[in-house]
């Protein structure tokens, strides 16, 4: 049968309720069953039968405890529309590279329906040293990429022990490329949008330095 959508599999079921119901019109009162077509009777039964084996089938792969593409419980019809699952994230220079860096969190989860993909996620570090790195922060290792021309922020909830040299008056999160976005920070009349810089990673070895929690939705191609 291949791959169909829940509603396509929901209509299949419905379709073959209502054979059975054609099915029992078609014998009506019990008195009258010797009077039965018995070769239409039978092909209509088997028929009923070949169709719901197939659909427990594809029953059985929606309610599947694990998927190779990490949808829990939906099986790989469902993941076309509904997906969830978690990501790594990562900072990285525009250049150079850093000497060490050791993260204390990483971690990210990620909801997709159909093309919006909803995120979360937080970065923080254990140890780093700087290196010949320069340029913007990027945080990056967002599980899809963005759509070309999109424009949209980040939800920022903590930003914590950076080396900034005065706390910014607002930060924000703007896409970087297309799977990875920079902050950037304001002042109190508005003027800057200042890309953060990686000098403001604070170096040293401890534990949850340069924190950076958020969330944002995104649309991907």
């Amino acid at each position: 049968m291949g791959q169909i959508s829940r509603q396509e599999l929901n209509q299949e079921v419905n379709n073959e309720l209502d054979k059975i119901t054609v099915l029992t019109e078609d014998l009506g009162d019990k008195t009258a069953l010797n009077t039965v077509d018995k070769t239409k009777v039978v092909n209509a039964i088997n028929e009923v039968n070949t169709n719901l084996t197939t659909l427990y089938g594809e029953v059985t792969a929606h309610s599947a405890d694990t998927v190779s593409d990490g949808v829990h419980g939906m099986g790989s019809v469902a993941s076309k529309d509904y997906e969830v699952g978690t990501f790594t994230l990562t900072y990285s220079p525009a250049t150079g590279s850093f000497s060490s860096i050791g993260y204390s969190a990483q971690s990210g989860r990620y909801l997709k329906v159909g093309n919006i993909v909803h995120i979360s996620g937080i970065i923080s570090t254990s140890n780093f040293t700087l290196g010949s790195a320069t340029g913007v922060l990027v945080i990056g290792g967002f599980p899809f990429t963005m759509k070309n021309g999109w424009y949209g922020s980040a939800t920022i909830s903590r930003v914590n022990r950076f080396n900034f040299v005065s706390l910014p008056y607002e930060i924000r999160g703007i896409p970087y490329s297309t799977n990875a976005i920079q902050l950037l920070t304001d002042s109190p009349n508005d003027i800057g949008n200042v890309a953060v810089q990686v000098t403001s990673l604070k170096e040293g070895a401890s534990a949850y330095q340069n924190q950076f929690q958020f969330s944002m939705i995104y649309e991907t191609d």
